[in-house]
């Protein structure tokens, strides 16, 4: 990201025109010229095929059309690249342009909305086989409720990645308006943030630990799928990039925590402070001249919880947090290790997977704290995951007729990139709540604008003022429950009548049934603590080959899996 230049009094300037601002501050009266802001040059190109369906628009759409240089009209014979899609998708398009995007993201492609609304991102979630469960954050600006792009895109391994863009922020009690507005440039770093997300496509890191830590080859983040949400906001010129790795899985077998989920969840926060930040000298005030700063990063603070479950009935348990608490050190290391015992379950490429001997989580992410205060204070609200970082106010220097200011923190001016990690386990009464399918984050974010002070007289000098920009969003992200039945995907057999073995795991009472009279099962139902059956088959005499599909099903549904049996015409 580039910085944008000549945002000069910043606070100060805006608090001496218009008294703005949600602290209290001090300023001269004097007037001051604001200088116009430029522009950052456009974003890196993106060089690679791109298919564009249907008429783009919205606050995005010039910039990142500009930027695709080869870019083709969709059918549905293509699907080698990236589809930037329209928000009219669902009213102008038939179903075969919707099974052609559906391809192309099982085939490992990028799907963008630009500017969709709810009801059209949830149609294509439904379509892609997501949950419908895309909901608008809370905080946008007024006037400015939507997304500006919603993407999508799974990977070979079967991670799902998704990108949300916001409206950039601009508002606050009162307001320059030609200085603060949304102009092209930081347009542009919005769709750069989307650039680079498309460039990984098919290279996308496959875990949370991001070469830091060494996998084993039982860590759950090695096994399992990974569903990778991301959110991108904007605030006077500051942007947050929020993404959360999540990685679940299932206790069939041990004893302290029997069919309960587990959820482990990485944090990653990339918060770049450039756009929003310049530092000036000689602004003119009675008696003599300051100093102006800002906005520059003072507050950042994310809290995540599951709804309703924050009250301490035991539902859900915050079984470990990181980092710490801390103060005064230069770089603060995030690190979680933790066991799941017994047999356990999972997501996996196959498309599920089970270990009977446990899994691990062991994950190492250290980031800089450089002039931060970090405050864990996790588990305030019993199974909460929140952390403040709080960066040092810039301190006055003072002169004979002029007010100066020291340099802010240099990561409250640049990239400040925390990590937070945590693990949830939840109880079967969660995963059956509709209102428990997702988690909520707060994020509080606080920019700060300093001015050196007044001068009373030649030896006097007062200040410095600091002035607090606040803003808060509130969203959801969608947790995918591990599934409560594993077995084998197939079975094989010859022609000749014949049974075999079938073990496979269920955390509670399960039934199978059969799409064929040739091929049954003895018990055909069972228990949680009973879960191996004898698959028959009658020989196969038609002179062709058959298959057969074994459903084992839990009450109510909660657990499905699919055994497909395959027989020959011929003998073994």
């Amino acid at each position: 990201m580039r910085t944008r230049l000549s945002r000069i009094a910043l606070v100060a300037v805006s608090s001496i025109l218009l008294g703005c601002g949600d602290g209290s501050s001090e300023f001269a009266t004097e007037s001051v010229q604001v200088p116009a802001t430029s522009s950052a040059s456009a974003p890196a190109p993106f060089t690679s095929r791109s298919y564009t369906l249907g008429e783009l628009n919205g606050t995005l759409a010039s910039v990142l059309v500009a930027s695709l240089q080869q870019k083709e009209p969709f059918t549905t014979q293509t699907s080698d690249g990236p589809v930037i899609v329209a928000d009219d998708i669902f009213n102008n398009q038939g179903t075969e342009v919707l099974d052609a995007l559906v391809k192309a993201y099982a085939d490992g492609r990028p799907v963008v909305m630009v500017q969709p609304d709810t009801a059209e991102v949830n149609a294509l979630r439904l379509a892609l086989g997501l949950a419908e469960s895309y909901t608008l954050p809370t905080g946008l600006p007024e006037g400015k409720e939507y997304a500006e792009v919603v993407a999508f895109d799974r990977e070979e391994s079967g991670d799902v990645f998704t990108l949300e863009i916001y409206p950039s922020v601009e508002s606050g009690p009162e307001e320059i308006d030609f200085f603060w507005a949304d102009n092209s440039s930081a347009q542009q770093e919005r769709v750069e943030i989307l650039l680079n997300w498309l460039r990984e496509d098919l290279a996308r890191p496959s875990t949370a630990s991001d070469g830091d830590t060494q996998l084993s080859s039982k860590d759950l983040q090695a096994l399992a799928q990974a569903q990778v949400d991301s959110k991108v906001f904007t605030h006077r010129g500051a942007i947050y990039q929020v993404t959360h790795y999540i990685y679940a899985c299932h206790s069939f077998t041990d004893p302290n925590s029997l069919d309960s989920d587990w959820f482990y969840i990485q944090q990653g926060c990339q918060n770049n402070y450039s756009g929003g930040y310049s530092k000036v000298e000689d602004i003119p005030i009675s008696g003599g001249k300051q100093a102006g700063a800002g906005l520059y990063g003072g507050t950042f603070k994310t809290d995540s919880w599951i709804e309703n479950q924050d009250n301490g009935n035991q539902n859900v348990l915050l079984a470990t947090n990181s980092p710490e608490t801390a103060n005064n050190v230069t770089t603060l290391t995030s690190g979680v290790s933790y066991s799941f015992s017994g047999t356990v379950g999972f997501r996996g490429a196959s498309p599920t997977g089970l270990v009977s001997s446990g899994v691990t989580v062991s994950s190492s992410k250290s980031f800089s704290v450089q002039d931060c205060e970090v405050l864990n204070n996790s588990a305030s609200r019993f199974i909460n995951a929140q952390w403040s970082y709080m960066f040092k106010k810039v301190e006055g220097i003072r002169y004979i007729f002029y007010a100066g200011l020291a340099d802010p923190p240099a990561l409250s001016t640049t990239n400040f990139q925390p990590v937070n990690q945590w693990i949830w386990r939840t109880s079967p009464t969660v995963r059956s709540s509709p209102a428990n399918q997702g988690f909520k984050t707060k994020l509080d974010t606080t920019l700060i604008g300093s001015s050196g002070g007044t001068v009373d007289g030649p030896f006097i000098g007062k200040g410095p003022f600091h002035t607090d920009y606040d803003w808060t969003w509130e969203y959801d992200t969608p947790l995918v429950y591990p599934p409560l039945l594993i077995g084998p995907s197939s079975l094989n057999f010859g022609s000749a009548a014949a049974f075999k073995t079938m073990d496979f795991s269920a955390s509670q009472d399960w039934v199978i049934t059969s799409d064929q009279s040739w091929c049954t099962t003895t018990p055909p139902s069972g228990t949680a603590s009973l879960t191996r059956t004898n698959v028959t088959c009658e020989a196969n005499d038609t002179g062709v080959d058959r298959s057969a599909t074994l459903t084992i099903t839990t009450p109510a549904n909660q657990g499905r899996t699919k055994v497909e049996v395959f027989q020959s015409r011929f003998s073994n």
